[in-house]
């Protein structure tokens, strides 16, 4: 690799990105489209800032970002740079925003308000178990409140009436309000006192009302147990800050932070990042904020908006505002499709610029001479079809598919769906093209939940009732899937662990194929003795002969017993978390390299879902099923059982009402049911709109979208049809630019 220097890096960067490589200081908001390289100028920016920093500077530069696997590449990327400078790889720190907020907490206990020598982070698997006693103990407390909410439509059917409804409020309505209330309220810095003063000067807060008192309840049950959940995390992060002095030295020993996919953090995480990156002496902010909001698409499952970092590019002026709007991703017909999509959205939906989906940002092809040149198209870039029925779209899918693959046999293709269901039954229709040869990996199948919690649960169960048959048999047949073991999947021989790990002369002979078995027990029984609990999960990864990927994979999970487990975990302790997490939750594997050795592989067909797919690009994009009732989709249904409570989906009304509660001081009317409700549709559909925007975006070459006149009503069944019609934005661009019909 030769060496560079910091001119010839910047001359690399488009304009957008020079702006952020030239930052010496102060608040900057990076407003990005899809394929400007957000992270890749984030990356070259903070090298330039490195090679900057004067000698002897010791101050840290803080990147943060959103998910794990977005850190590892943003810390690869920086190192690149940093060794193509011949800098020191040091200096930095790259942290999810929920690992800084530990950092922060852990680093001040008697600030924090957490005994993280006792205390322990809660699963949602336990989560959801503990707001149901939360729910109860309201319920108890509350008899008037309960009898308005069960009375609301009039009560016929007598006493078995009454009892139904108790019973659905109990186990479904009641939870899931207060599952999203707590989350919208914690993630606004807001505890159960703060939200019940608010809500003291409110009208109309029966809904909110609620949600406090079994948020309340929930928090008392928290900490008398000595647990916390991730929202929980990030508050005691900021009490700890509040101590001044502490609040100083975190300040004094860093020279920035720079947040990418700023468009994915809540309220508490933005002033999280803010306070820590408040200069010490001058009161100045020394952040760069960088990210879309038309790629927000975790606002209707999480508490992060789009509106949000909309605020903190309108709040500095346009001096402290970069614009990066050149992609190179895409071949100019695409970004065509993408702007005309964000301007029919927007003519739509919504009334004024707060409530549009989209921040009017069209997208520009990257402008000449530039080394990254946008790639020309596969035939016309983009293919559009409005079929008569889902069976057609997936006979003329599979029809292009095997054409381009003969045409472009390395060609990177995927067919981005909204629902696993969808992966799952086209990965079945197109098994004939994987008999030809077409490389199919099934995003759906292999990389929704990781096997490695389940084969160390396995190993730990063993070691914990090493003297049960069944342990023991779960540990030959690990063997046997691992290719550890050969010659028993017939042979089940009746030995017990004395038998095999501590024989004597009275025992019977142990088979040679079983002495893989012996080694290992012997070892995994040597390491109960001698190691601490929390360490047999990696020494166990070792045993199994995990390679780089599957070692990361256990790590993270070691971690994140640990962090449940807060240093207090006994081995059966170890095995009960790993049960939840192996039988009611879901978790993600860590690749050893860049998500694209798996999901962006040259002559592969990638299937994943719009979600899974952001931050990723294939040659080839295909869209199969982009049918109204998907997208945008139907508004929230309420099962005829609940339709005692008006018919509204309570839940969403609440989420609704909140966020005007919570992120406007001059609410003291909330919105009713029937505002609040087509709030939160309102919302539903503009996040469907910007998750149909980052699909597009991802097509390099070709973008192949089809959306259907009869389609399944639930993908469960997807061979029984009914009347559907394309997506309307579809058929609204499909109108517009007729040369794209197919």
């Amino acid at each position: 690799m030769n060496r560079i220097d910091p001119e010839q890096l910047r001359q690399e960067l488009r304009p957008g990105q020079q702006r952020m490589a030239a930052w010496a200081g102060g608040p900057l908001a990076v407003a990005a489209v899809p394929g400007a390289g957000k992270s890749t100028g984030m990356a070259a920016a903070a090298a330039l800032v490195l090679a900057r920093r004067p000698r002897g500077d010791r101050r840290t530069l803080l990147l943060v970002t959103f998910t794990r696997a977005a850190a590892l590449a943003l810390r690869r990327k920086l190192r690149h740079y940093l060794q193509r400078l011949e800098l020191p790889q040091d200096g930095f720190q790259v942290l999810t925003l929920h690992g800084l907020g530990l950092q922060i907490a852990q680093s001040a206990p008697e600030s924090s308000g957490i005994d993280w020598a006792n205390a322990t982070l809660i699963s949602p698997n336990r989560g959801s178990h503990l707001l149901q006693e939360a729910v109860d103990r309201w319920m108890a407390e509350s008899p008037e409140t309960i009898a308005r909410l069960v009375e609301l439509a009039g009560l016929e059917g007598g006493e078995s009436e009454r009892l139904r409804r108790l019973a659905v409020l109990r186990g479904d309505v009641l939870p899931r309000l207060a599952q999203v209330a707590i989350q919208e309220a914690k993630s606004s810095g807001c505890d159960p006192a703060a939200l019940g003063d608010r809500l003291a000067d409110c009208e109309g807060a029966l809904l909110p009302a609620i949600a406090q008192g079994i948020y309340r309840h929930y928090q008392r049950i928290l900490r008398a147990a000595d647990l916390f959940d991730y929202d929980d995390m990030m508050l005691a992060a900021l009490t700890a800050l509040a101590d001044q002095t502490l609040c100083r030295r975190w300040q004094s020993e860093l020279l920035g932070v720079f947040e990418d996919e700023a468009q994915d953090s809540s309220p508490l995480q933005t002033r999280l990042l803010e306070r820590l990156a408040t200069d010490s002496h001058r009161g100045e902010l020394q952040l760069i904020r960088v990210g879309d909001s038309n790629q927000a698409i975790n606002s209707s499952f999480t508490p992060a908006d789009p509106v949000f970092f909309r605020r903190f590019c309108q709040r500095w002026g346009p001096e402290r505002l970069v614009t990066m709007d050149e992609a190179g991703r895409s071949a100019p017909a695409i970004l065509e499709l993408a702007n005309a999509l964000q301007v029919w959205v927007n003519a739509n939906l919504g009334v004024d610029d707060a409530s549009r989906p989209f921040q009017q940002q069209p997208i520009r092809p990257v402008a000449r001479p530039c080394s990254t040149d946008n790639p020309p198209p596969y035939g016309t870039g983009v293919e559009l079809l409005l079929s008569p029925s889902t069976a057609v779209t997936t006979a003329r899918l599979k029809d292009r598919l095997r054409q381009l693959w003969r045409q472009q046999p390395q060609a990177s293709m995927a067919i981005l769906v909204r629902q696993h269901r969808q992966a799952e039954w086209l990965g079945e229709m197109l098994a004939d093209l994987e008999e030809e040869g077409l490389t199919i990996w099934n995003d759906s199948l292999e990389g929704r939940r990781s096997r490695i919690p389940e084969q160390l649960l396995r190993l730990l169960s063993f070691v914990a009732s090493p003297d049960d048959p069944e342990t023991l048999a779960g540990v030959q047949s690990l063997l046997e899937q691992r290719g550890l073991l050969q010659g028993t999947r017939e042979q089940r021989w009746r030995l017990t662990a004395e038998d095999l790990f501590f024989p004597t002369l009275l025992s019977p002979e142990i088979p040679g194929e079983l002495e893989p078995l012996r080694h290992l027990g012997r070892d995994l029984l040597q390491a109960r003795r001698t190691l601490p609990p929390l360490q047999l999960i990696p020494f166990a990864a070792l045993c199994l002969g995990y390679d780089a990927g599957e070692l990361a994979t256990a790590d993270k999970l070691s971690d994140r017993l640990a962090r449940q487990a807060a240093g207090r975990a006994d081995l059966d302790e170890l095995v009960r978390l790993l049960q939840d997490i192996v039988h009611e939750e879901s978790f993600e594997p860590v690749e050893a390299d860049e998500p694209e050795t798996r999901l962006v592989r040259p002559g592969q067909l990638t299937l994943i879902t719009m979600h899974k797919a952001k931050g990723l690009d294939w040659d080839a994009v295909f869209l199969p099923f982009v049918e109204a009732d998907l997208i945008p989709g139907r508004p929230s249904w309420v099962p005829p059982g609940n339709q005692f409570l008006g018919g509204y989906a309570l839940a969403e009304v609440t989420r609704a009402q909140l966020r005007a509660l919570l992120h406007d001081e001059s609410v003291r009317i909330l919105p009713d049911l029937a505002e609040a409700s087509q709030r939160a549709e309102d919302l539903r559909q503009a996040e469907e709109y910007r998750l149909l925007y980052v699909a597009v975006t991802r097509a390099r070459r070709l973008l192949w979208m089809a959306g259907a006149r009869q389609a399944p009503f639930n993908w469960r069944y997807p061979d029984q049809l009914s009347n559907s019609n394309p997506c309307p934005a579809l058929q609204a661009i499909a109108a517009r630019f007729p040369a794209w019909l197919v």
